[in-house]
């Protein structure tokens, strides 16, 4: 990752190819020249009132425990070019995805973030023409390609995958999917959930956020073995689609802008997290750009908070349902998120 550096470029992994097979693995890499403009998403706008209403009603009879959402480790990590290397234990809701090659060996192309015991969110962009048969997932390491230890790492097969009905790959609106694991995870200090936006939330301008993945450190370079972060302010829409010439609508968020800061390509369904207190808040799905790390040019994520119900509804295989923060706790103040309760896991608005 991380330096994040095409227009609307995904930023996902094809395996290294030749000849005419390599013409084949962009095939997915899109060029757009829209007609600049925020729009509205026609099938999905701000949930009113009374759609929050229900989702908190269900959501307080769903008398299964929260995922533990609250809790992460804490690790030092060390600089490197645009971003900085990262130990799981800091960061133990970063999901590796991983295609199988024709060769039977597991290749990773994608990141996820772990929200329940049984699933996974992504992007849409990185499953498309792949059955659940074709995908695994990897957490708890920190190096994906390094000799793994006794306690490392936790590999599962996914069993469904449940993409975002309206996903539209021209424009990636709904970008986001949610994969179910053939068996539990098992949460510990290198494998644990992070929890999830309100329902219709929007994050501040200004805001800072992490993204967290194992893709390029260039545009044109190589992948990184070794888990990465950048810290990345949020910035308007409107700033934000000028030098993509691209429609950013309101289910997107940006963020960057920051010469040889960004995520790059193999960082696609990665998390872009905003920290409430301690606890990592999935406010982003990191969706697309305009190639990686560009000064005054901005990456696009999925905007988490208008798919919260969305998520929740795809966990109920889980024995825990996911972290959701409740509106009351969630108030965006000045340039910074800001929470004004201490009741991570609680969801109550009466």
């Amino acid at each position: 990752m991380i330096v994040f550096t095409t227009i609307a470029s995904v930023w996902l992994f094809a395996p290294p190819v030749t000849g005419v097979a390599a013409h084949v693995a962009d095939s997915n890499v899109n060029s757009i020249n829209a007609k600049v403009g925020t729009t509205k998403d026609p099938h999905l706008e701000r949930p009113k009132h009374d759609d929050i209403r229900r989702l908190i009603a269900l959501y307080n009879e769903d008398r299964r425990p929260v995922c533990p959402c609250g809790l992460i480790g804490h690790s030092r990590t060390r600089r490197v070019i645009g971003g900085t290397l990262a130990d799981i234990e800091a960061y133990p809701y970063a999901v590796s995805i991983r295609k199988f090659l024709s060769n039977g060996q597991p290749y990773p192309y994608c990141g996820g973030t772990v929200i329940t015991e049984r699933h996974v969110v992504t992007a849409s962009h990185c499953l498309l023409n792949k059955q659940s048969q074709d995908v695994t997932i990897e957490v708890g390491r920190t190096n994906i390609t390094g000799p793994e230890k006794p306690s490392d790492p936790l590999i599962r097969r996914v069993v469904r995958i449940e993409r975002h009905e309206h996903y539209d790959q021209p424009s990636y609106n709904n970008d986001i999917a949610v994969l179910t694991l053939d068996a539990p995870l098992l949460f510990g200090r290198t494998s644990r959930p992070a929890c999830l936006p309100p329902y219709g939330s929007d994050v501040q301008d200004g805001t800072s956020g992490e993204v967290v993945g194992w893709g390029r450190i260039a545009f044109k370079g190589k992948k990184s073995d070794t888990l990465q972060n950048v810290t990345l302010p949020v910035v308007n829409r409107t700033e934000c689609q000028r030098p993509l010439r691209h429609r950013i609508s309101t289910n997107m968020l940006c963020a960057g802008g920051l010469e040889e800061r960004d995520a790059c390509v193999g960082d696609s369904g990665g998390p872009f997290i905003v920290k409430y207190q301690s606890a990592p808040l999935l406010v982003g799905v990191v969706s697309f750009g305009k190639k990686c790390g560009l000064a005054n040019v901005y990456g696009v994520y999925t905007r988490v908070g208008l798919y919260t119900r969305f998520i929740y509804e795809q966990t109920k295989e889980a024995s825990c349902k996911p972290g959701i923060l409740s509106m009351r706790d969630y108030r965006a103040v000045g340039n910074e998120a800001t929470w004004i309760s201490n009741k991570v896991n609680q969801w109550n608005h009466s």
